[in-house]
This record gives C-alpha cells, sequence and structure tokens, in this order.
C-alpha cells in the first residue's frame, strides 16, 4: 500500500467519525482493488481495528463480533468480496438507525444495542463492481476510492 493510500485511509476513517449523528451510526465504504485488498485489512488490523470477513463466516458470528465491536464503541471493518447475506444488510440498516436487535443462533435471548454507543462505527470494504451491483440505499453515510 503506498503511503498516498495509508494517509487517504487514516484520513477517511477520522473523517467518517464526524458524520455521526445523536441517533445514526456512520457505515462508510472503501472501494478497493482486489490486488490491495489484503494490504488495506493489515492496515486497518495495524490499528487495533476489529476485521469480520463476511463471506468466510457464518452471518451470526459476524453479526456476534459486529456487535461486540458496537458494544466497546470501536470501528468494525467488514471485508465484503462476493455477497452480503440479507441478515447482516438488514442489521447494517438498524444500525444505521442508531439502534439494533438481534437473535443470534445458539443465544437464548437477543443482542440490544440502543442506543449504540456514539463512538462505533462500520466499515465496508469491498471491490467498486459489488457496490455499483447491489442497492445500498441510504445505508452508506459515505464512500472512499483508494
Amino acid at each position: 500500500m503506498t503511503t498516498e493510500h495509508k494517509e487517504k485511509l487514516t484520513d477517511y476513517i477520522s473523517g467518517l467519525q464526524s458524520l455521526a449523528k445523536p441517533s445514526s451510526t456512520p457505515i462508510g465504504a472503501i472501494f478497493i482493488d482486489e490486488k490491495d485488498r489484503l494490504e488495506t485489512l493489515k492496515e486497518f488490523k495495524g490499528k487495533s481495528v476489529s476485521v469480520m470477513h463476511v463471506n468466510n463466516r457464518h452471518e451470526d458470528m459476524v453479526l456476534g463480533d459486529l456487535v461486540s465491536a458496537m458494544r466497546s464503541s470501536k470501528t468494525a471493518v467488514l471485508n465484503i468480496q462476493n455477497a452480503l447475506p440479507a441478515k447482516i444488510y438488514n442489521q447494517l440498516r438498524n444500525i444505521a438507525g442508531g439502534q439494533t436487535i438481534v437473535m443470534l443462533a445458539g443465544k437464548k435471548k437477543p443482542e440490544i444495542l440502543n442506543p449504540i454507543p456514539s463512538r462505533a462505527k462500520i466499515i465496508l470494504v469491498m471491490s467498486k463492481q459489488f457496490y455499483e451491483n447491489n442497492i445500498w440505499g441510504e445505508l452508506v453515510t459515505s464512500a472512499c476510492r483508494l
């Protein structure tokens, strides 16, 4: 990853928090070329950001980690390569609205965040083509092309 891309990534993460409102959680999207995906994810991990690989894990495992990150007021990165399961998409919509109630497999009670801590934010990492081929509506607060 070039120094320019690292600086742009750092500026984007910092600026995303300024978009938060009392009743919403910012969800950003970063468009990357596949050749830069691993290096970009390493950069996030180096900043102690939780990175969740959506397509390699059960949706409830991803959502459990996501809720945990939100509860801790952390930034969570969802690495999306092929598809975004409907359950995750629906919960992202709820999170964008400032709250979420999700029933996870193996749990007796739902996970509830109402409201979601104000410093929490989510970044979706995906290819530009994936973004353009799906309907995101008002889910994504801002986007950045690396």
